[in-house]
């Protein structure tokens, strides 16, 4: 009798110490890289990952990009590229001010840059930031500083661009909502991808010129998909209508 209630204790103990480590395995950091971050989103989403990235915070952003190079426009400045993901709660005093400072800037605001590794739990399947605009949210727990070195004033940048795509339905209303991902983009481009916010537009901000492929679609819309042909240094403007399921 003895020996079947030490058996049933042990085989309590060791369900406990599976449940355990069960939990903390699911909830390890997981190292990735941006690319893999944005192109595995839905893989990632509620959970504690670490990646390196760079941060800009300023005026109405704080976001982390893959890179960030010269702006095409108006005074020499820095600023990111390609697809951005909101940084719930910005970053720690003490990082945030050991960051490269400009501050010539549109908004008149200083804004911040550096290149991070940065460990948070990442969030994707809603609408984050600024006027609901970005499709990725990352809270960051913990923050170092990594080496890097801003580019020179007047150096060789490649040539980039600005494109708004406004989505709305046949009575040409404005839909927000509206997911718009890339299925081509230039070599070098990563996928770029956002949601429509007020008045129905997304802007991607210094993309790479070239010929991009874009799928647009929302929930009780059927999906639709546009060829876009991005000239440097220009502001590209493109209209979609989608029509109703049913």
């Amino acid at each position: 009798m003895n020996c079947r209630k030490y058996l049933i204790a042990f085989i309590l103990v060791l369900s406990l110490m599976s449940s355990v480590l069960t939990g903390c395995s699911n909830s390890a950091d997981r190292t990735v890289t941006f690319e893999q971050l944005i192109s595995q989103a839905d893989k990632y989403n509620g959970q504690s990952v670490t990646l390196e990235a760079f941060y800009f915070g300023g005026f109405e952003i704080s976001a982390l990009s893959d890179a960030v190079g010269p702006s095409t426009s108006g005074v020499w400045r820095i600023v990111p590229t390609g697809t951005l993901i909101w940084v719930e709660g910005g970053i720690s005093e003490e990082v945030y001010n050991k960051l490269y400072q400009q501050t010539d800037t549109p908004s008149a605001y200083p804004e911040r840059i550096g290149k991070l590794k940065v460990t948070g739990k990442f969030e994707t399947g809603g609408q984050y930031g600024h006027l609901d605009a970005y499709q990725y949210q990352i809270a960051i727990t913990s923050a170092e500083i990594l080496e890097w070195s801003p580019p020179p004033a007047g150096g060789t940048s490649i040539p980039t661009s600005t494109l708004q795509i406004k989505v709305t339905d046949q009575n040409d209303s404005p839909l927000d909502g509206a997911k718009v991902a890339s299925e081509e983009q230039p070599d070098g481009q990563l996928k770029v991808t956002g949601l429509t916010g007020a008045g129905g537009i997304a802007i991607f901000s210094d993309i790479k010129s070239g010929d991009y492929l874009f799928y647009i679609s929302r929930y009780d819309y059927l999906q639709s998909k546009i060829g876009v042909t991005i000239t440097a240094g220009q502001i590209s403007n493109v209209t979609v209508k989608l029509d109703r399921e049913g």
